[in-house]
């Protein structure tokens, strides 16, 4: 029984390393997917830990994302354009629509500690 109990603690906790991906295997495009994708189920500790390159006690990024998506869906990721520049890291642009209208949110994602990181641009439109 004990086995039992521990092969199912194995699995549903850590996935016993099937299937599961460390986040600096994800290519730019996977995460700007899972970053929309956290904030569509306000998973905003998720979301943070694609933007800032791990998980943090400070909860200041979690709340500032809450503010700022609450109640809001997005689309997938669209549009993306790669930067294959020998000279800059490889990364991207991206925008995701929001549902039921309004300007699309854009971000970069760009390489740092040997992952890819989420930054929201800001688009000031007059």
């Amino acid at each position: 029984m004990r086995l039992l109990l521990a092969g199912v603690l194995c699995v549903g906790a850590f996935g016993c390393g099937g299937g599961e991906r460390d986040d600096a295997d994800l290519d730019p495009i996977e995460v700007a997917v899972e970053f929309v994708a956290a904030l569509n189920e306000s998973d905003y500790g998720r979301a943070c830990e694609l933007s800032t390159g791990g998980a943090s006690t400070d909860s200041s990024c979690e709340r500032l994302l809450e503010e700022a998506f609450r109640n809001q869906t997005f689309e997938p990721p669209e549009g993306a354009y790669l930067n294959r520049s020998e000279k800059q890291s490889a990364g991207g642009s991206f925008s995701a629509f929001r549902r039921g209208g309004g300007a699309p949110l854009t971000f970069e994602v760009e390489e740092g500690g040997g992952r890819h990181l989420v930054h929201i641009e800001v688009s000031v439109i007059r």
